[in-house]
């Protein structure tokens, strides 16, 4: 009987963390006011620039899912979607720091989605709206969404980070 029943709690139990894999249990929400009084680009290129956009932010966080976010390897594969050093140091330390308050396992993104890229009217600010996930102790999720701006600079996209 004991048998049973505790057979049936490891089930449950297992059903309860396969249930909520998918759900963040923590959730920090940063910038999102940006989008709010956004003049989007109604130039022709504007669609151009925000999939060129898209296409930078996917690289960057492609490397951030298989890099700790915390070693000198990473640092030195993402610098170039940083406009300087400092920027990308700055970067580093608001992520590092965000992914320890939020316990995110081994400093590392496990996953990201790209949820809306905005032109702003003058052609070189582009918006990013995006949800960065990472595991909570390996069972738990855990869950940023922000509003990242980026700065198109002789013809190249790069992030502005800024803390929320």
């Amino acid at each position: 009987m004991f048998e049973k029943r505790f057979f049936a709690f490891i089930a449950a139990l297992a059903l309860l963390m396969l249930a909520s894999a998918g759900c963040a249990v923590r959730t920090h929400k940063g910038n999102l006011h940006r989008m709010d009084d956004v003049v989007r680009s109604q130039a022709s290129d504007s669609s151009a620039d925000a999939a060129q956009l898209t296409r930078r932010v996917d690289l960057l966080y492609k490397t951030l899912e298989s890099d700790k976010i915390t070693t000198a390897m990473t640092k030195q594969k993402i610098a170039g979607f940083f406009k300087d050093e400092r920027d990308l140091v700055n970067f580093l330390a608001i992520y590092a720091s965000l992914f320890r308050k939020m316990d995110f396992y081994r400093d590392r993104v496990v996953s990201y989605k790209i949820r809306d890229v905005v032109i702003e009217e003058n052609g070189v600010v582009g918006l990013v709206r995006l949800d960065v996930k990472g595991w909570i102790y390996v069972a738990l999720m855990a869950k940023i969404s922000e509003i990242q701006e980026w700065q198109k600079i002789e013809g190249e996209w790069y992030l502005i980070p800024k803390a929320s």
